[in-house]
């Protein structure tokens, strides 16, 4: 039987080691050791759309390759994006395509979705968002207000 110092030893013991589990989980979910998807062996986004848009392609569905839009990074840049997979396969060549098939402008469909009925800092939130790789401002002032 152990003394009452051998347990408070123990017991500090044991408190040191869940502290420093919970400091390490904590760490984790703040992206400290890199994004949790990536510790968990997940897919990221970009793999994500990468998949959707090669089975766009090889089932032919136009629309979907063209109007689906992604919240991806690429690697090497500091922030996300939105992008179809036309674009996507411009940047990062896709097993299957339906080459340049993409009629009108899916990403001015989309930047006027995104900005319907805001104002404010939410209206230029959703100006500063890239698209295809331009600024929905800079793509909304190249093709005109919406008719």
């Amino acid at each position: 039987m152990k003394g009452k110092r051998g347990m408070a030893a123990e017991q500090v013991a044991l408190l040191l080691i869940a502290s420093l589990v919970v400091v390490l989980i904590a760490l984790a979910l703040l992206g400290v050791f890199g994004p949790i998807d990536e510790l968990l062996g997940r897919a990221s986004d970009l793999e994500i759309a990468v998949q959707a848009c090669n089975g766009f392609a090889q089932a032919n569905l136009k629309t979907s390759y063209c109007s689906e839009f992604y919240d991806v990074k690429f690697p090497g840049a500091s922030e996300k994006e939105w992008v179809n997979c036309e674009y996507l396969n411009t940047k990062n060549p896709l097993e299957n395509t339906l080459g340049e098939t993409c009629i009108g402008n899916p990403e001015k469909s989309f930047c006027d979705n995104l900005k319907k009925g805001k104002t404010g800092t939410a209206l230029e939130k959703a100006e500063k968002t890239i698209v295809n790789g331009e600024t929905c401002l800079v793509i909304l002032q190249e093709l005109g207000p919406t008719s």
